[in-house]
């Protein structure tokens, strides 16, 4: 079992900080940004949108004072999976950026957060002049009690699934991701309990992920793809199995994939989504170098 999510390191680009050169009116932007807790290490990754809804790298994000990095994906990354009729080759994202151009994103690693540190995000524009800023309490890791993932678990028959941690968070999510057809279920809101019993008919023969998550900031349950909004999230999974026993590069590489299914229960679609996929595609690529992601 183990809490998950990292930032992938597309590309760096400095930010050259505030010019005096600017206009004396800043333009209007709008920043999503989400943190991971993965043991000790907090990972943020940010995206701000400008006046004209592109995505834009002329803001300065700073968390408890230290700058984010600014790297880039190519914009493909983000029309993957969409649910249109044009095909990814031709597809377009936000305002029309064509697939192969450059999109940019800010991401952070914090190796030194304790859990239920306050941690402060601030976006500033290119003339200094802060348009958002707030703040988060990290989350305590989630560890989930039962199924342990030792032992089979039977299928056609209801499971319990119980976690502690997670404080601060008062509402959490199970989900189940079903390896024999991909199903994917959902809890739904889970408000003042730690516990949740999964439906006999979510179990099948074969395998399974379930993820516990918490803390989610309620912006990225709305229609909205452009609300402010900083949070910061807490997931923890563990795999299990209706049959015998499975290697260690076939559990890994199910998980992985399982990871990158649950992306699209963590997120809306957009920027976040994406980032999410991509890591778990990172997972999955570090089974077959020494399985060093097989789940623990």
């Amino acid at each position: 079992m183990k809490t998950f999510i990292g930032i992938l390191l597309v590309g760096l680009l400095g930010f050259s900080g505030c010019s005096s050169s600017d206009a004396e009116s800043s333009p209007a932007y709008n920043v999503q940004a989400i943190g991971m807790v993965n043991g000790s290490e907090l990972s943020v990754s940010a995206y701000v949108i400008d006046q004209e809804e592109q995505l834009s790298s002329d803001a300065m994000i700073t968390i408890n004072g230290e700058p984010m990095n600014i790297g880039f994906f190519v914009a493909e990354d983000l029309n993957m999976d969409q649910e249109d009729s044009l095909p990814d080759a031709i597809d377009q994202t936000v305002n029309g950026v064509r697939c192969g151009a450059n999109q940019p994103y800010y991401f952070l690693n914090l190796l030194d957060v304790n859990e239920v540190d306050t941690v402060e995000f601030v976006a500033k524009g290119r003339q200094c002049s802060t348009f958002y800023s707030s703040s988060a309490v990290v989350p305590e890791k989630i560890t989930i009690i039962e199924p342990s993932g030792d032992e089979p678990l039977p299928a056609g028959e209801p499971v319990i699934v119980r976690w502690e941690g997670g404080a601060p968070c008062s509402q959490f999510d199970v989900i189940y991701y079903r390896g024999s057809d991909g199903e994917m279920f959902s809890s739904g809101t889970i408000q003042g309990s730690t516990e949740f019993v999964m439906p006999a008919l979510w179990m099948d023969a074969g395998w399974g992920v379930i993820f516990v998550a918490g803390c989610f900031p309620s912006a990225y349950d709305s229609q909205s793809a452009l609300a402010l909004s900083f949070g910061i999230g807490v997931v923890a999974e563990v795999y299990t199995a209706t049959a015998d026993s499975q290697s260690c590069r076939t559990q890994c590489t199910n998980a992985g994939y399982a990871t990158y299914k649950a992306c699209d229960k963590l997120h809306p679609p957009g920027p976040m989504r994406q980032q999410c996929r991509r890591q778990s595609i990172v997972i999955r690529s570090g089974c077959y170098k020494g399985c060093t992601y097989c789940p623990q």
